[in-house]
């Protein structure tokens, strides 16, 4: 379902809405766009999961590891405008 409504939005933008592979940045640039993960999502994951990508009960990023390149990418995400993909601007 996330994967589709992914589609759906570079469908409607042109633009790919996560362009990563790695797992940490992926939720990082999830965060500014879907909301902060709660901490029940987080009890969800599975325990290896929870060791890669949260500490302290939140994401684990920035980190030591993070580059600076990633860093870039992740602050330039911003909230998605729902109506403005959706609105007939013809």
């Amino acid at each position: 379902m996330w994967s589709i409504g992914c589609i759906l939005v570079e469908f409607c933008t042109g633009d790919a809405l996560f362009q990563t592979h790695d797992n940490l940045e992926h939720m990082a640039m999830m965060e500014p766009i879907c909301g902060k993960l709660g901490a029940r999502m987080m009890k969800l994951a599975n325990k290896a999961t929870q060791q890669k990508l949260f500490k302290d009960h939140k994401l684990d990023y920035p980190n030591s590891e993070t580059s600076k390149q990633s860093r870039k990418y992740v602050k330039a995400m911003r909230p998605l405008k729902v109506s403005s993909i959706f609105s007939d601007s013809s």
